[in-house]
């Protein structure tokens, strides 16, 4: 209540300060406008071509995971995705010519056609049976990738600059209309502050498309996607195993105490599968009370066996929440890459019916 309070009175007078500054900014542009020109303005031009370019940079990533994974394992499932991201890339190629004429954008889009051409061609040569030399270009379409990736990162250096060259121009708009006052220490703060929550809200809306806002870990879109890449790149004498973690008598709880209490056990045991397994290894929650995880280096199915059981030990240790103690438990199956197959809906679908398995084994068991 008392952080509450203070939080309130804090945004109050955080509130107080930017109407000032706002009031000091219009006041600085009126006078200046006259000798400084109209200021840029970031959040109609360079934000907008930002947004445009995450677009297309993201719709080449998903192609060519895409490609890696119909290269590993081809069927309609892989080329219907990468069917839909040459789509999203070509609906970012005829972007308006507000966006389309910047100068970024289009080093993006002649290194992204480069790529898309070399992804284009190694589905072709797949299709046509040609396998051995669509995998070969793989190393070769590596420099393109990196071209559309330096691209991309100077239309995001270009929108930094663009920012902080609009807090530029409302100083010099400030010194040249004289008002060199408290006022104008109150705008500093304030556009500086904005400005920086921009930049701060940028990259969280990033980490929260992949990120569970619960337990913190990645959430079921990074989770699919870390797998698919796990799938396309894994080496012919690599081993990884895929577990599938549902928790057990979680229901209960969370009827029983409410979801306050339910929401902090599923963080718990978050955290908890988290630290049971290599930092090299790979965690996410993929929905309700269900995780997922892929484990590196494993070599056989009783070694996967073995990490299973180790986290479903940790999750079945007692939790204290609120000066109460609760248990959960956990069922945990194992699916081994290549041994259970190299497509990550299949491995899912075997990991997912391990876990099943081992529930029923274990309602046999206390019945």
């Amino acid at each position: 209540m008392v952080r509450s309070g203070r939080f309130a009175r804090r945004s109050f007078f955080a509130l107080i300060l930017t109407g000032i500054a706002a009031c000091a900014t219009l006041c600085a542009f009126a006078l200046a406008l006259r000798q400084a020109g109209p200021p840029a303005d970031p959040s109609r031009l360079d934000i907008e071509l930002a947004v445009a370019a995450d677009a297309g940079f993201d719709a080449l990533i998903e192609e060519e995971l895409a490609v890696r994974a119909y290269l590993a394992h081809p069927g309609a499932a892989p080329i219907a995705r990468y069917r839909a991201a040459v789509g999203e890339w070509q609906r970012f190629t005829h972007a308006p010519p507000s966006v389309a004429s910047n100068a970024y954008v289009r080093k993006l889009r002649v290194a992204g056609d480069v790529l898309a051409a070399l992804l284009a061609e190694e589905v072709a040569l797949a299709e046509h049976g040609d396998r051995t030399r669509a995998v070969a270009l793989l190393a070769a379409h590596e420099d393109a990738l990196q071209n559309a990736q330096v691209a991309h990162a100077a239309i995001d250096g270009a929108l930094r600059r663009a920012l902080f060259g609009y807090r530029a121009t409302i100083g010099r708009a400030i010194v040249t209309a004289k008002l060199g006052s408290f006022l104008s220490i109150l705008l500093g703060i304030a556009a500086g502050c904005t400005l920086l929550a921009l930049l701060r809200e940028g990259r969280q809306q990033t980490n929260l498309a992949l990120s569970d806002a619960l337990t913190q870990l990645p959430n079921r879109r990074a989770f699919e996607r870390q797998l698919g890449q796990a799938i396309a790149t894994r080496r012919p004498e690599e081993r990884f195993a895929l577990l599938y973690i549902d928790l057990d008598r979680f229901k209960p709880i969370n009827d029983r105490l409410g979801h306050a209490v339910g929401d902090e056990v599923l963080a718990q045991c978050g955290g908890r599968i988290r630290a049971a397994l290599r930092p090299q290894d790979f965690v996410a929650r993929i929905g309700g009370d269900e995780f997922a995880a892929i484990v590196q280096k494993v070599a056989t199915q009783a070694d996967a066996d073995a990490v299973a059981a180790r986290v479903a030990a940790d999750v079945a240790l007692p939790l204290e929440i609120g000066g109460a103690v609760v248990r959960v438990g956990a069922s945990v199956g194992a699916a081994l890459v290549p041994e259970h197959g190299d497509d990550a809906t299949a491995l899912l679908e075997r990991a997912d019916l391990a876990m099943y398995r081992v529930k029923r084994a274990r309602r046999a068991c206390t019945a």
